[in-house]
């Protein structure tokens, strides 16, 4: 019996080229929910707003960065890695070794 709901995979089992493993997209709020939380949204911003005149820095650090983000999104964030490729038997023999020569230097 096939599903009818299937997306369809390449041979390698990932998604074929115009097929989506999330084909109905992200699942919204329910409408009671979302107007609720519309309703106070301007009460929120409005807060916001008079927290940026608070004497404590980190209030208004953390109000600005709130307003901001919301504003014009949350800033990229820079990532610098390095990747090295083994193979699991280069890796499994420089852990045999080393076991080899801590067994060594215990005795």
């Amino acid at each position: 019996m096939s599903d009818v709901n299937a997306v369809a995979r390449t041979s390698k089992g990932t998604f074929a080229p115009g097929q989506s493993g999330n084909p109905g997209g992200r699942i919204g709020l329910p409408a009671q929910l979302r107007e609720q939380l519309e309703q106070g949204a301007p009460d929120a911003v409005r807060k916001l707003r008079e927290l940026l005149s608070s004497k404590d820095e980190r209030v208004v650090l953390a109000a600005a960065e709130a307003l901001l983000s919301r504003l014009y999104g949350k800033p990229a964030v820079a990532l610098e890695a390095s990747v090295q490729s083994e193979s699991i038997g280069q890796l499994h023999l420089m852990a045999l070794k080393e076991l080899a020569d801590r067994g060594r230097d215990r005795n």
